[in-house]
C-alpha cells in the first residue's frame, strides 16, 4: 500500500510538470505569434470565464474525497449528485460572463466566438468535476490523464492551426473550445462505464457537497481575485499592450511559487500524520525557511537573466515586460511566506480564516490599482500587488504566530536541520488512506 501511495503521489507530480511544460511551450508558441496587444487582447477575454470556474468548482476535489471516503452515500448517488451541481454551476457561470460580455463590450468579437467562449465553461468545469469524482475513488490514472489531455489536445489544435497559417485569437479561441469538447465528452463515456447515473434529484447529498465546497470554492476565488483582478483593472483603465505585458511579466515571476506548493505536499502530509499539529510548529517553520532560502536563490538568478529570457523565449516586443517582472518580484518572494503557512491554517483552523486574511488584501489592492493603474499601466498594477502580497504574508504570519504559539524570531531561526526533509521525500506516502 505504502508503494502505491508513493507511486501515485509521483505520477501525481511527474503529471503536473508535463502539463506546466506543455503550458509553457504552447503559451511561448502563442505570445510570440500574437504579440504583447492581442496576446493581451486573449487573457482579457478569458480571465474572467477562468475565475467563474474556480469559484463553481465548490472545492469539488476535496469535496468528493470527504464523502466518498465517508462513505455515508453510495457512489453513484455522489457522482449524480455531482452532475446537478455542476449544471446548476455551470449555468450561473455562463449567466455572469455574459453579463461581463455584454458590459466589457469585445468589440472584435462575434457571436459565434462568444459562443465558443462561454461553451468552454460547462466543459471545463466537466473536466474537472470528473478529474475529483476519479481522485475521490484514487483512480489516479484517469484523473492525471484527464488533467493533462486538454493542454496537449490544445497544444496540437495550436500546432496544425500555425502549420495552415491561420493562428490568431479566434483560432485560439477555437482550440481552447474544441480540446476542452474532445476531452470532456470522454471523461462523460468514462463516468457512465464506471457509475450508474440516474439523474435523482437528492437534495440531502447536494446540500452536503454544495457546503463543504462553498468555504474552500470562496477562499479560493477571493486569492484568486488578489492574482488577476488586476487584469481587469488593466484592460477596463489601461491598454491591451499593458496587460499583455503584465500578464507575462507576471506569470514569469510566480514560477517560484512552484517551490512552497511542492514542499507544501509534505507540510500536510506530516500535519495529518502528527497527533498534535502544534508539536511540529518549528518543524513547520522550517519548511518555510527552506521554502524563503530556495526560492530567494531562484529569484536572484531569474532577475538578472530576465531580459535575456523575455527577448530571446518571446521577443523583443515583450522586452518591456521585465520591467514588471522585476517590479513584482520582491512582492511575489514575500508571499511565499502566505503560500507555505496558508495551508497550515486552513487545515488547522476555521478554512474561513484565509478568507478574512484576505478580503482586506483584497480592497487594498483594488484601491491601488485603480490609484495606480491609469498612471502608471502594468507597472502601477504590478507594485499595488506589491502591496497586497506584502499585507497578506505579513498577516498571515503574525496569523500563524499566534495559532502555533511560536515567536517571529523563532519562525526565522535558520537550522541545517530545516533541510532534514529531503530525507523524507521517499517516505511521503506513507500515510495510509
Amino acid at each position: 500500500m505504502q508503494k502505491k501511495i508513493s507511486n501515485d503521489i509521483l505520477k501525481f507530480l511527474l503529471s503536473n510538470i508535463f502539463t506546466l511544460v506543455l503550458l509553457a511551450v504552447s503559451g511561448i508558441i502563442l505570445v510570440r505569434i500574437l504579440g504583447p496587444s492581442q496576446t493581451g487582447r486573449f487573457i482579457s477575454i478569458y480571465i474572467i470565464p477562468s475565475m467563474l470556474i474556480r469559484l463553481t468548482m465548490l472545492g469539488s476535489r476535496k469535496t468528493a474525497i470527504t464523502h466518498f471516503g465517508e462513505k455515508t452515500y453510495s457512489d453513484n448517488e455522489i457522482v449524480t449528485s455531482l452532475l446537478f451541481i455542476w449544471i446548476f454551476s455551470s449555468l450561473m457561470a455562463v449567466i455572469i460572463c455574459t453579463a461581463n460580455f455584454a458590459v466589457m463590450q469585445h468589440a472584435d468579437m462575434n457571436t459565434l466566438t462568444h459562443i465558443f467562449v462561454l461553451s468552454t465553461i460547462p466543459l471545463r468545469l466537466f473536466i474537472f468535476y470528473s478529474i475529483s469524482v476519479f481522485v475521490g475513488k484514487t483512480k489516479y490514472n484517469f484523473s492525471n490523464i484527464f488533467k493533462l489531455l486538454p493542454d496537449l489536445l490544445n497544444f496540437i489544435i495550436l500546432l496544425v492551426f500555425i502549420a495552415y497559417g491561420t493562428i490568431n485569437i479566434k483560432g485560439a479561441i477555437v482550440a481552447y473550445f474544441f480540446s476542452s469538447l474532445v476531452v470532456a465528452v470522454i471523461c462523460f463515456f468514462m463516468l457512465i462505464k464506471h457509475f450508474k447515473i440516474k439523474f435523482e434529484f437528492n437534495k440531502k447529498i447536494i446540500k452536503s457537497l454544495s457546503t463543504v465546497g462553498f468555504i474552500n470554492a470562496l477562499t479560493l476565488f477571493v486569492m484568486q481575485l488578489n492574482y488577476r483582478f488586476d487584469i481587469v483593472l488593466l484592460y477596463k483603465y489601461s491598454t491591451n499592450y499593458q496587460v499583455g505585458i503584465f500578464a507575462l511579466g507576471t506569470a514569469l515571476a510566480i514560477v517560484i511559487w512552484i517551490i512552497p506548493d511542492t514542499i507544501g505536499l509534505i507540510v500536510r502530509k506530516r500535519i495529518l500524520k502528527a497527533i498534535n499539529p502544534i508539536l511540529i510548529k518549528h518543524e513547520i517553520a522550517g519548511f518555510l525557511r527552506v521554502s524563503l532560502l530556495l526560492s530567494i536563490l531562484v529569484s536572484f538568478i531569474m532577475y538578472f537573466l530576465a531580459s535575456f529570457i523575455f527577448t530571446l523565449v518571446f521577443g523583443e516586443s515583450f522586452k518591456e515586460s521585465t520591467v514588471i517582472f522585476r517590479t513584482i518580484l520582491p512582492g511575489v518572494f514575500l508571499f511565499i511566506i502566505f503560500r507555505s503557512l496558508s495551508g497550515v491554517l486552513h487545515l488547522l483552523c476555521n478554512p474561513g480564516i484565509i478568507i478574512k486574511i484576505f478580503v482586506p488584501v483584497l480592497i487594498v489592492n483594488v484601491i491601488l490599482n485603480l490609484l495606480w493603474i491609469p498612471l502608471y499601466g502594468g507597472v502601477g498594477a504590478a507594485w499595488a500587488s506589491n502591496v497586497s502580497y506584502a499585507l497578506g504574508a505579513i498577516t498571515t504570519l503574525i496569523v500563524f504566530s499566534q495559532k502555533m504559539k511560536i515567536s517571529l524570531i523563532d519562525i526565522f531561526k535558520f537550522s541545517f536541520n530545516d533541510f532534514s526533509f529531503i530525507k523524507k521525500l521517499s517516505k511521503i506516502g506513507s500515510r495510509k488512506n
